[in-house]
């Protein structure tokens, strides 16, 4: 997925949110006009037409992610609104095309507590073969008592990032590789357990988290590696390990 910056570096959360709590008279229209125009993060004082260009807002029915959708509309792109309020968004997709704006929208249902339905999503969208210059992560909700998702994720956790985790991860079609896959989870594995030991040691709790990352080993983990790692992994790890008893776990 390739992301045209002077589009995208223009939409800062930090600054739409500064604009909107210090000029609360100004229309939301208005103060995203403003962001586009006064942003620090960009040299461009009127965006370039985006004309051909496909983008997708999720949470794009209202709001600031309506607002984003009508601006790159009126760029010239082409912008596919997700969201989970069908009526909202055949409103939404048919203010945008009242306005005569160069670009076109069209409205794609998806829940995004849902990670059954975000990868519902991508196989419609892929299934279009489409190209994907922007992507804006915008759904998201506050402040909402204690829920889960239908995944059992804590509703923020999952709606405000897992689902656009994932998304994302979909549109990227990043192809797949072992070797990363395990690195990637063994990082995981280590930094969830530095931030729990000093969420424990915070709280005064006397329990120590470990985290087993030894490095080569006559493990079976290597079962799946080619023969010739098979074939280093005892000579190496008897290195790695001189002086130690030495025996196959």
């Amino acid at each position: 997925m390739t992301v045209n910056k002077s589009v995208t570096e223009d939409f800062c959360p930090s600054i739409v949110l500064n604009l909107i709590v210090t000029e609360p008279r100004q229309s939301l229209h208005e103060r995203l006009c403003n962001v586009l125009m006064w942003s620090p993060l960009s040299s461009y004082t009127v965006l370039p037409k985006q004309n051909g260009r496909v983008a997708i807002v999720t949470g794009g029915t209202r709001g600031i992610g309506f607002e984003t959708a009508r601006h790159l509309a009126s760029l010239g792109m082409h912008v596919i609104i997700a969201g989970n309020e069908r009526e909202e968004g055949a409103a939404a997709v048919r203010k945008i095309h009242e306005e005569g704006t160069e670009g076109t929208a069209e409205f794609v249902f998806v829940d995004m507590t849902s990670l059954k339905s975000v990868r519902h999503f991508v196989r419609l969208f892929r299934d279009r073969a489409l190209p994907l210059h922007v992507l804006v992560n915008n759904a998201g909700t506050m402040m909402v008592p204690d829920r889960q998702t239908e995944d059992g994720f804590e509703y923020h956790l999952g709606l405000n990032y897992l689902s656009h985790f994932l998304l994302t991860n979909l549109l990227l079609e990043i192809q797949y590789s072992s070797h990363g896959a395990y690195s990637q989870s063994k990082l995981a594995l280590v930094l969830f357990t530095y931030c729990l030991q000093e969420q424990l040691t915070a709280s005064s709790c006397c329990v120590t988290v470990n985290a087993v990352d030894p490095g080569m080993v006559d493990t079976a983990l290597y079962d799946n590696l080619w023969t010739l790692v098979q074939l280093l992994k005892k000579p190496v790890a008897k290195i790695l390990f001189r002086g130690r008893v030495f025996r196959k776990v």
